[in-house]
């Protein structure tokens, strides 16, 4: 696990290398990035990405990328965090401008645990990614994406047909059809 003397040692190190926040996650090269961003009144958010083109005389394409950096690991307290800062740009009046609205939540180290209910909740907030900060011995700081939520271990088996019992239930329902399985 990396860790940094202060958060504001690891937004320094990212701001002043912003090809680690552009390749890592993939944002378009044009990307402006600033700092230590007043979302009055949900909070001050650590780096906001901003890119985007006209697509029509009257109508351009904003794609914002806040990034919250956390120099700990993550916490329910820092989903919270970004669902503040998601409100703001929900209330922001912009028109004539199509927005696509990301928020990429980087810690130190991410869930305790792949079961954590709060991998499930994450995965289930489409706007949000969560990431761990790794050093990568070769290839430097790298971000890996907190995936995989399972209520069960990987080596917990679930009945194999489980999936299919559900879909002829789901048919049964509806056509009132039933489709034995076993």
């Amino acid at each position: 696990m990396i860790t940094f003397d202060s958060e504001k040692c690891f937004e320094d190190l990212l701001f002043e290398n912003q090809t680690i926040i552009i390749d890592s996650l993939s944002l378009a090269e044009d990307t402006k990035i600033i700092r230590q961003v007043p979302l009055t009144p949900y909070g001050i958010c650590d780096l906001l990405c901003i890119s985007g083109q006209n697509i029509t005389d009257t109508v351009k394409y904003l794609k914002i990328d806040l990034i919250e950096l956390k120099n700990t690991p993550l916490k329910s307290e820092h989903i919270i965090q970004c669902a503040r800062y998601k409100t703001f740009f929900d209330n922001l009046n912009l028109d004539g401008y199509e927005i696509e609205f990301s928020c990429h939540l980087i810690g130190m180290a991410t869930f305790k645990t792949d079961l954590s209910d709060l991998v499930l909740l994450c995965q289930s907030i489409e706007w949000l990614s969560v990431y761990e900060c790794i050093l990568h011995p070769l290839e430097g700081i790298q971000f890996k994406l907190t995936e995989g939520w399972g209520k069960f271990s990987k080596e917990e088996k679930l009945e194999t047909n489980f999936d299919e019992k559900i879909i002829a239930f789901i048919e049964e329902t509806v056509t009132g059809i039933n489709h034995e399985v076993v």
